[in-house]
């Protein structure tokens, strides 16, 4: 559901040094989507994929890309995105879709959020695509979303869709931090990075969603 990079030097650079993140994605049936994903991300030292029975060489993907593989049967969005968190390496999470790719703006953005790590969570604004064009205003851009988070201040709820990341400690000091430069998806969302505060938790999602890998009906 979001924007694919404008071009190569739109991805994220592995080349640098790599941070004490795990990106955590979900997926099932995702191969078509999940490689310019995986290697949008090489930023983070770690890549998860909770993968929920793919037939169809997900996890060959994973692997290609030097992921980490678990499976796990399916729980709903929200449990399944959580228990993604909770095999986390790292206790900083970034947390997408497996058809959304990190821009190097973002990436660029995170390493510099990295640097202090004054904030607890941080937010991401993404553009959705409809028909195959970029939306520019309402709910289809900004779309904000709370994705990189320290475990112990946040987590996924429990909701089978339409979940949400949620704060579990919150302090005055532990404002959320936007992060808005570009988080692409193939389907309808990307994103704009840019770092300003935000006292609100992340709102919730407000499409219908599917299984990961899932196709889009025509």
């Amino acid at each position: 559901m979001s924007a694919l990079p404008r071009s190569a030097s739109d991805v994220a650079n592995p080349a640098e040094e790599k941070l004490p993140l795990t990106v955590a994605v979900i997926a099932h049936n995702a191969a078509s989507q999940i490689g310019p994903c995986l290697a949008s991300v090489g930023f983070a030292g770690e890549i998860l994929v909770v993968d929920s029975g793919s037939t169809d060489g997900t996890a060959e993907v994973v692997r290609t890309h030097g992921g980490r593989l678990e499976t796990h049967e399916w729980l709903g969005f929200g449990r399944q995105k959580q228990h993604a968190v909770a095999l986390a390496s790292n206790d900083w999470v970034l947390c997408l879709d497996a058809d959304e790719r990190v821009s190097e703006r973002l990436a660029a953005s995170i390493r510099a959020a990295f640097a202090t790590r004054r904030y607890r969570a941080y937010r991401v604004a993404r553009r959705n695509r409809f028909l195959g064009k970029w939306l520019a205003h309402g709910e289809g851009y900004p779309d904000w979303t709370l994705r990189l988070f320290h475990r112990a201040s946040a987590g996924w709820s429990s909701d089978e869709v339409h979940e949400a990341v949620l704060r579990t400690v919150v302090t005055r000091s532990q404002h959320i931090r936007v992060i808005v430069r570009e988080v692409p998806r193939t389907h309808w969302a990307t994103g704009d990075l840019t770092l300003h505060e935000m006292d609100a938790a992340g709102e919730q999602p407000t499409q219908t969603r599917r299984n990961p890998g899932d196709k889009e009906k025509s």
